[in-house]
């Protein structure tokens, strides 16, 4: 495994948090359009009551469609997002599964972001990055990143 490699791993690592919050802001967003086109589908009247107010069907529909192709879009950023994610907690567990408590602590430390002196003091590494390169590549050294 090439030190381009490891570090493409450590970035996927380091994004789970990233991750997680895009998949809850598109969820919401997802809930959002679901709501709205369930509004504009509701019957309603162009005098007033409850609902949106659309003069024509033809106006009710081109907007129903709108919708729609932006949830598709949201949908698939979901699924982008949830397979990324899958990804990165699987070279997370992958890495854990086969690393002592300490290194453990120290690849969760550095994924955390602490900074690379505290790291020192505390771990005692000369060079974290370097040190967590050299792990993801002592762990996962038979595996192809893909």
């Amino acid at each position: 495994m090439t030190n381009e490699e490891a570090a493409y791993i450590l970035h996927e690592m380091k994004s789970i948090n990233f991750y997680e919050h895009k998949l809850a802001e598109l969820r919401c967003l997802l809930i959002d359009i679901s709501e709205h086109i369930e509004s504009i589908q509701m019957p309603s009247c162009p005098l007033g009551g409850d609902g949106t107010k659309i003069d024509n069907h033809k106006e009710k529909s081109s907007i129903v469609n709108s919708l729609l192709s932006d949830e598709q879009m949201y949908v698939e950023e979901r699924n982008y997002y949830s397979l990324s994610l899958s990804k990165a907690n699987g070279y997370v567990t992958k890495i854990c599964t086969h690393c002592s408590l300490r290194e453990n602590q120290f690849l969760q430390s550095y994924i955390e972001g602490w900074s690379q002196d505290k790291l020192r003091r505390v771990y005692g590494y000369a060079n974290p990055y370097q040190s967590v390169l050299a792990l993801i590549k002592k762990t996962l050294k038979s595996r192809k990143v893909v």
